[in-house]
């Protein structure tokens, strides 16, 4: 999740309390999870328009992997191992 961990969210949470207030917060939070949403469903319906175009289903999970399998990380592990 773009590197961050929990804890760097906790950190990111609480900086964002105090420069937003807490007045604003609960608005804003909601206005990122309206965000969120409206992402997720450009996001199926982009997918679904694909596919309907190409006449065939996408597998994600198998691009994942194709992707996974040129990761850096995965690489260098692979070179240090084997």
């Amino acid at each position: 999740m773009l590197g961050l961990s929990l804890e760097k969210l906790i950190v990111i949470g609480i900086i964002a309390a105090v420069v937003i207030g807490p007045e604003r917060l609960p608005r804003y939070a909601a206005k990122l999870g309206e965000l969120i949403r409206s992402f997720r469903d450009f996001t199926a319906a982009s997918k679904a328009k694909a596919e309907s175009e190409l006449g065939m289903s996408i597998d994600t999970a198998k691009w994942n992997r194709q992707v996974r399998r040129y990761d850096p990380r995965t690489i260098v592990k692979d070179a240090w191992t084997g």
